[in-house]
This record gives structure tokens, C-alpha cells and sequence, in this order.
């Protein structure tokens, strides 16, 4: 959908999961919704569409500036705050009870594409990668971690079966010339490893944004407040995009709901009235990574809260 709205000419990021959200997720009862990824706003407006108040969150004061303008015509329906969602306790103070609650753990196409911190290599870009102005930048990182702690990040947070290769690499080459962009770094990564189905430095990029951001540190506090609240019958719903984030949603879900046969996945919290159901996992269908083939790596994880009878 384009806009014309400060210096920002298109809303470039596409809500994964949208439909099913609004025909699956919500039903007529709801009336707030948390949204602690806000990003473009695009999971938002649809909420705000289907006619309810939404609360967004998001760490990126940028985007976030986007998103408040793109939904300033919804009014006090919508509520926004800049901070990172690890950080909601703290930032919300339980001043509110959510129907839904949507994290969508992806990084919006804004920061590959519009951004200019770093997070893509298809564009020659500084090294940065931050979400926020806070941290250590993936420069930093590149040029001053330890050896040993850049095939670490490499290895657990990328995957990357070449780290040692690739972390060898870049420590004999940054004391020459450090790294300053992403082409730089990329044109290395090309040269040390194999081409597959992605790119050669896909998995060394997504390991530095991570690492970059702190994004796994991040999920289960978000996760543990989310639950705190949630309305009786609310339902927390978690969209994330690779293996490392999907096995802590899914362990976080499986730990809530327990693993009682023949009762769906319930079980009661110790000192607490509720019980939490797990749902299938959900994927995108055909028409919709027909569409947007970004949303073929989504998975939609939904838990349930629902309040024993007295």
C-alpha cells in the first residue's frame, strides 16, 4: 500500500498470517490487543480495522514513528510505546489486560530495504544492524570480538556449519583493513564458502543481527509477561522465522500447557486459576507464500488461557 507520509513513500513490509488472525484468532468478544512487534504497523491496522484498540510496541523508535502515522487516523484506538518487548513489565506496569497478544519475531523488510543499517548484503551498507541506538554494533563486534567468540555467535546463532572457517578468516584480515561494510564483509564470506540455495553469508548475517540485538535474550521475558496479561481466554500468538526462535516459542508453549494425555495439552500454573492450551502449529497456505514468498518460513504458534470453573 503507498504513502506519502514524512520522507516515507511505501509501506514496503507485508503481514504475515493476517487473514487467518482475523477469521481464526479474534472473535467478537475481543476489544485490545497488543501488538509487541508493531514494526510498519501492518498486523495493527487490520486489528484496528476489525474494530478494536491495539497497543503497539516496538524497540525501533523509526518505524515506530512510521507506524504512529500511518494509524494516527484510528485516534486513541491506538496506543504506542518505543521499547524493546523484553522491557514490557516494566514500560506497561500491568495497566492493561489483553485479549491477544502478537509478536511477530521477524525483522521487517523496512530494515533491509529502506533502513541503510546493514541487515541485508544485497546493498553496500555500514555495518550497524542495530534495531535501536543502543549496543554494540555488528562493526564492533566483526572488529574487536575474540576469535573464539565470532565462531561461537557464528555456529549457535547462525547455524553455520563453515564458523571456524569464516571466524579465522575475519580475525587474520581485520587487523589490515577493519570492516566497514556489508559488501566487504560478504565479498569474504563468498570466497570462503560454498554457494547453496542462499546466499553465502546469509547465516553469518543473521547470526550478527542477533547477536547484534540481543533477540533470543529478549523472548521469554516478553513470553512471561504476555502470560501475566492475558485476559481469561486470551490468547498469546507468536510468529517466528527460523529454528532457533521457534524451538524457545515451542518450548515455552510446551512448558505452559504441559503434556497431559487426553486433556489437549492443558495444565494448571501452580497458583493460578488457569489452564493453557497449546494450538497446532499454523503456516502460511499456498495462495498467501504464492503472494509473498517471505512468508513461507513463518510459523504461527498460538497458546490459549482459559480459567477453571468454580
Amino acid at each position: 500500500m503507498r504513502s506519502e507520509i514524512s520522507g516515507f513513500n511505501v509501506y514496503i513490509h507485508t503481514p504475515v498470517l493476517k487473514k487467518y488472525i482475523l477469521q481464526q484468532v479474534v472473535r467478537p468478544r475481543d476489544s485490545l490487543v497488543l501488538d509487541a512487534t508493531t514494526g510498519e504497523g501492518g498486523h495493527s491496522e487490520a486489528f484496528l480495522q476489525a474494530g478494536l484498540d491495539v497497543v503497539g510496541i516496538d524497540r525501533d523508535p523509526v518505524i515506530l514513528k512510521k507506524a504512529a502515522e500511518r494509524l494516527g487516523k484510528f485516534k486513541d484506538h491506538f496506543t504506542y510505546f518505543n521499547t524493546n518487548f523484553n522491557n514490557l513489565k516494566e514500560k506497561l506496569q500491568n495497566k492493561y489486560r489483553f485479549d491477544i497478544i502478537l509478536f511477530d519475531l521477524g525483522i521487517s523488510l523496512f530494515h533491509y530495504q529502506e533502513s541503510g543499517r546493514g541487515f541485508t548484503f544485497q546493498k553496500d551498507e555500514i555495518l550497524d544492524m542495530r534495531l535501536d541506538a543502543s549496543g554494540t554494533s555488528a562493526s564492533e563486534i566483526i572488529n574487536t570480538w575474540p576469535q573464539e567468540n565470532l565462531e561461537k555467535i557464528l555456529k549457535e546463532y547462525g547455524e553455520e556449519k563453515f564458523s571456524k572457517r569464516i571466524a579465522a578468516a575475519i580475525a587474520g584480515r581485520r587487523d589490515k583493513k577493519p570492516f566497514t561494510s556489508t559488501r566487504d564483509l560478504r565479498e569474504l564470506i563468498a570466497a570462503l564458502v560454498p554457494r547453496g540455495k542462499t546466499d553465502p553469508a546469509t547465516r553469518t548475517f543473521q547470526a550478527l543481527r542477533i547477536a547484534v540485538n540481543r533477540e533470543l535474550d529478549a523472548i521469554t521475558p516478553g513470553l512471561n509477561f504476555a502470560l501475566s496479561a492475558l485476559e481469561s481466554g486470551g490468547r498469546l500468538c507468536v510468529i517466528s522465522w527460523h529454528s532457533l526462535e521457534d524451538r524457545m516459542v515451542k518450548q515455552f508453549f510446551s512448558a505452559a500447557a504441559g503434556k497431559r494425555k487426553k486433556i489437549n495439552k492443558y495444565r494448571a500454573v501452580p497458583g493460578s486459576a488457569s489452564l493453557y492450551k497449546a494450538w497446532p502449529l499454523i503456516i502460511p497456505d499456498e495462495d498467501e507464500i504464492r503472494e509473498n514468498r517471505r512468508a513461507r518460513s513463518a510459523k504461527l504458534r498460538i497458546l490459549e488461557k482459559i480459567k477453571l470453573q468454580t
